[in-house]
């Protein structure tokens, strides 16, 4: 019995895995932000201060496509990204651009192509970037981030 459950944490019968972070209950799949010193916990969300910030999520296989999905909002004048590494060298993400809030809470979704993507002991990587934030004394709030991960 446990053999067959363990075994089922590693087996995704269907097309795709979803998994949510609220940062109020601990996520066993999704790992971040991270490194600690760079963001602070607030009651529900994570304030981003300095950059860049991590995440991981749990891949049981190889997938397609990973879905991204972002609840924040930013500093004015702020210019943000959310990106996935890549496996080609120790520096090499995709980014997309994370739209203004106008210190609104604001949902982004994206959708990443997990082809070259850098995948380590079922982990894959995403990241949250905003070039001078430490600078502009700007911060990023993230409040929930969804990831599905699609064949």
């Amino acid at each position: 019995m446990v053999v067959i459950f363990l075994f089922s944490q590693k087996i995704v019968l269907g097309n795709s895995v979803s998994y949510e972070v609220d940062f109020v209950n601990s996520s066993r799949f999704v790992r971040g932000p991270f490194p600690e010193g760079r963001v602070e916990p607030q009651s529900s969300s994570y304030l981003v201060k300095y950059e860049p910030v991590y995440f991981s999520a749990y891949s049981p296989r190889r997938f397609n496509r990973a879905k991204v999905r972002i609840s924040y909002r930013q500093s004015a004048d702020l210019k943000s990204q959310i990106g996935l590494k890549l496996d080609v060298n120790d520096w090499a993400f995709y980014f997309e651009p994370l739209p203004p809030t106008d210190h609104e809470v604001q949902v982004y979704e994206t959708t990443f192509d997990l082809t070259r993507a850098e995948l380590i002991r079922n982990q894959l990587k995403f990241v949250i970037a905003a070039p001078g934030i430490d600078n502009q004394g700007g911060w990023i709030e993230v409040y929930n981030l969804q990831i599905e991960l699609l064949k």
